[in-house]
């Protein structure tokens, strides 16, 4: 029997994706932020956190917690892995992906690792691309 995957949702997460995550995929022991008090915690701490509970964070937080999460892999602290889900990306694909992620674990696991969803890299591209044409523009 396979272990279940551990996951936190940072606070920043939206409430959509977490009661969803929990609603659809007995295969995450899935945690948030609030439950655990980790609330208002600077994202260090939150990683430090993680690190000692063998938890990967799921967060929609771009600016900070990519950046430490990079700073504890160069340092060799552990690290159980992040997975960063854009704000654009609506709630039914972020939780499809979390979902094929930890399908997956066991081949590629998270540990170590920072994924970035959208999985489907067509759809980021296509997205950019809007974005691109509006700076062109």
């Amino acid at each position: 029997m396979t272990e279940r995957a551990r996951l936190l949702s940072d606070e920043s997460l939206r409430g959509q994706i977490v009661r969803g995550r929990r609603r659809h995929h007995s295969a995450i022991d899935f945690v948030i932020a609030h439950d655990m008090r980790l609330e208002g915690w600077p994202d260090q701490d939150v990683l430090a956190w993680v690190a000692e509970h063998d938890r990967a964070v799921i967060a929609e937080d771009k600016q900070t917690m990519i950046g430490f999460a990079k700073l504890r892999l160069e340092r060799g602290l552990s690290f159980p892995g992040l997975v960063v889900v854009p704000q654009r990306l609506p709630a039914g694909r972020a939780i499809r992906d979390v979902a094929a992620l930890v399908e997956r674990s066991s081949s590629r696991p998270l540990h170590g690792r920072i994924e970035y969803l959208p999985i489907d890299k067509a759809w980021r591209v296509r997205e950019e691309e809007s974005e691109w044409a509006e700076v062109v523009a």
